[in-house]
Order: structure tokens, then C-alpha cells, then sequence
């Protein structure tokens, strides 16, 4: 995953390696260079840094979060998994910050967008289920729980959905 300026400076240097083998000899390598440049520079402003910015709110570098949050602007210009995607690290942000009141419409709008991976949709019902715990809302709580247990899901997140169960039973 990279930023913005990595992207550009490797792009730059594609297609100036690419100019000058094709000036050189015209070869193919370096028309190959300059559409793989186009490609990635293509791609950073179709898709925006949104996996970037899954990446950091996993990681909790709220700094780094809120840099790459400004790099991708208007967020209706995504596509729908992107938006998704979007929303769900833009949720997951704010339960980090403390504030479920926004975090948890948009946890909403990632279960009804398109998450790619079970293990993204089992995590996302599961940030749910902590929001509604911490509402005291056990009936809203235990249905997400048993929603996310029913995504396939890695051992992080069956290890939260335990202990998100003992916390509903005691």
C-alpha cells in the first residue's frame, strides 16, 4: 500500500526509464514501463488510499488515519466496495475515538454495502455488537454476534466474539 507521493515518484520514474528506452530503441520494455506508471496512477485516483486507511485504523495511527482521511476527499465518488470499505474503517475510527453515536450508522451502511471478505463482515457485526454492549442494547448485541459468527473469520476475531459473549452473559 502506498501513499500518494510514493506512487507519484514511482510512476515518474517508470515512465522517464520507459522515455528513454523507447528514444534509445524503441523497446518494449519501456512502453510496458509507461502503462504499468499509467496504471498505478490510474488506480491511486479511481480507488483512492481507502485500503490505506483500513490499514492504519487497524493499526490505531489515528495520525496517519486522519492524513490519509483528507487525501480521499468526497467520499460519494467511491465506488460501492470501496465506499464500504470507507465506511467501515470511518466506523471502526470513531468506536477507537470513543464516539458510537457516529460510528455506529456508518458500521450500518459497511454491512449493506459489500465487504469483500467474510473474516471484514464478521469484524464489522462484531464492532457492532461491542457499540450495542456498550449501550446496553444485549438483545441488538447478541443478534450482530450471531450474525458475525456465522461469516468465516480468522482467530482474532473468534477470540473477540468470545469474550464479547462472556461479557453478554455476565
Amino acid at each position: 500500500m502506498l501513499t500518494k507521493s510514493q506512487r507519484l515518484i514511482i510512476s515518474i520514474v517508470a515512465i522517464s526509464i520507459g522515455a528513454f528506452l523507447i528514444l534509445m530503441n524503441n523497446n518494449v520494455v519501456g512502453w510496458l514501463l509507461i502503462l504499468m506508471a499509467v496504471l498505478v496512477m490510474y488506480g491511486y485516483f479511481r480507488y483512492k488510499p481507502v485500503a490505506l486507511l483500513v490499514y492504519y485504523v487497524s493499526k490505531e495511527q489515528l495520525d496517519q488515519t486522519d492524513r490519509v482521511l483528507a487525501e480521499i476527499g468526497d467520499p460519494a465518488t467511491l465506488p460501492s466496495n470501496q465506499r464500504a470499505y470507507y465506511d467501515f474503517a470511518l466506523g471502526w475510527l470513531h468506536v477507537q475515538r470513543g464516539d458510537s453515536l457516529t460510528a455506529e450508522p456508518l458500521l450500518v451502511q459497511a454491512t449493506t454495502k459489500g465487504l469483500r471478505t467474510s473474516n471484514d463482515n464478521a469484524l464489522v457485526h462484531v464492532l457492532l455488537a461491542r457499540l450495542y454492549i456498550q449501550q446496553g442494547d444485549r438483545s441488538k448485541a447478541q443478534s450482530y454476534l450471531t450474525k458475525a459468527k456465522t461469516f468465516g473469520h480468522n482467530k482474532q476475531v473468534a477470540d473477540i466474539i468470545g469474550l464479547l459473549e462472556e461479557e453478554l452473559i455476565s
